[in-house]
């Protein structure tokens, strides 16, 4: 038994399209954070030690903002002091503290800093603070990356001798899961809107489409009952 030839498409179209909101289905219910923001450039480390914390202003793009990753190096994995993680906001005041020991950073990796989502955290200004009270300069330190030039226009360095920016991720998980659907439904529908879109997507469905008529007119696919 063969299968008509007037169906392929609307089942190519089935074929591509169910698996793009198996995604956003899984998205919304399922993923804990969503990129925000960041600025992943890391051309050198600076330390942080007792007498030398690093520390980065930022701005969440997004409401929920819950997680910070930032890119640190314990060389050797020599360092085991504690490494204190400080969320302030504009008037210096502890909004989320964190502590992990230097035997949970590798030499070279990005640590995760999560934490309870800050629900009105976007447009507002942050600042991230990282101290090691027990570390001592010219010992076992642990290192922060930076860029060599101020790549995140956003935010800005602390240190008055830095000229470039902390190299981190921002993540948010909003509360409204009818927020994340409508926002993940524009950026598919900016997404099928553009050009590479238009061009690649009816370009498969036809491949699809004479690949299956071509099987079907040669007989090799088959019902259950006909095998």
């Amino acid at each position: 038994m063969k299968l008509n030839p007037k169906i392929l498409f609307p089942l190519g179209l089935i074929y591509l399209i169910t698996p793009i909101f198996i995604l956003i289905f899984l998205t919304v219910f399922a993923v804990k954070r969503i990129p925000d923001s960041s600025q992943e450039v890391s051309e050198k480390l600076v330390p942080i030690t007792r007498t030398h914390a690093v520390i980065q202003s930022i701005i969440p793009v997004n409401n929920g903002f819950n997680t910070a990753v930032i890119y640190l190096r314990n060389k050797m994995l020599l360092n085991t002091d504690p490494l204190i993680f400080y969320l302030t906001d504009a008037q210096n005041q502890v909004l989320r503290q964190l502590t992990i020991s230097g035997r949970n950073i590798g030499d070279g990796e990005t640590i995760r800093f999560q934490f309870p989502p800050i629900l009105d955290s976007a447009g507002k200004k942050f600042v991230i603070r990282l101290e090691a009270p027990q570390t001592n300069f010219g010992s076992n330190i642990i290192e922060a990356g930076f860029s060599n030039s101020d790549t995140y226009q956003a935010g800005a360095s602390q240190d008055i001798q830095e000229t470039g920016d902390l190299s981190f991720q921002l993540f948010y998980r909003p509360e409204n899961k009818f927020v994340l659907l409508q926002d993940l439904f524009l950026r598919l529908v900016s997404q099928t809107l553009s050009a590479r879109f238009l061009v690649v997507f009816p370009g498969t469905l036809v491949v699809l489409y004479f690949l299956s008529l071509k099987f079907l007119q040669s007989g090799k696919i088959h019902t259950l009952a006909g095998r």
